[in-house]
């Protein structure tokens, strides 16, 4: 389950994050960056030819 606090792109509107989520898919966030107004880059979806802009990154670690 993602955190309330992470940004949602929708229709070019990006929500700033103040602070970092605790958990991400329920797993302990323990180091976290955030590129502000301007996107870190791009990275292509899975299942398509789109692509989708880079804000966040995390690196988490889910419990034993």
């Amino acid at each position: 389950m993602l955190s309330d606090n992470i940004a949602i792109e929708k229709d070019k509107e990006v929500n700033q994050i103040i602070e970092p989520p605790d958990e991400l898919d329920g797993a302990k966030v323990i180091k976290w960056a955030w590129s502000g107004d301007k996107s870190f880059g791009f990275i292509p979806t899975a299942d398509s030819n789109d692509t989708i802009e880079i804000f966040g990154f995390a690196i988490c670690q889910y419990d034993d």
